[in-house]
C-alpha cells in the first residue's frame, strides 16, 4: 500500500479530528482505500491536492468546498 496513509495521519495533515474525515467519506468529499482488515487508507496525491488549493492565492474556502472543487477539477480534467 505505497503512497496510502492512515486515519490518524490523514486527520494530522488536514488539522481535524478523524471523525471529520470518516464524515467527508460519508458524504462522498473524500474516497479512503480499504485494507483487508477494513481499516481506512488515504492517498497522499489527494491529500496534497486538497493542500494546495488551500494555500493558493484563492479566498479562504471550507474544507467541503475544497472537495467539491477538487471533484469539479477531476471531472473537467476527464473530458479534456
Amino acid at each position: 500500500m505505497k503512497n496510502l496513509i492512515s486515519i490518524k495521519d490523514a486527520a494530522k495533515l488536514f488539522g481535524v479530528h478523524v471523525d471529520t474525515l470518516r464524515s467527508w467519506e460519508e458524504n462522498n468529499l473524500i474516497k479512503p482505500q480499504r485494507t483487508v482488515g477494513g481499516h481506512r487508507r488515504y492517498n497522499l496525491d489527494d491529500i496534497k491536492k486538497m493542500l494546495e488549493i488551500e494555500n493558493e492565492n484563492v479566498p479562504i474556502l471550507s474544507i467541503v468546498d475544497r472537495m467539491i472543487l477538487i471533484q469539479n477539477l477531476e471531472i473537467l480534467n476527464h473530458l479534456e
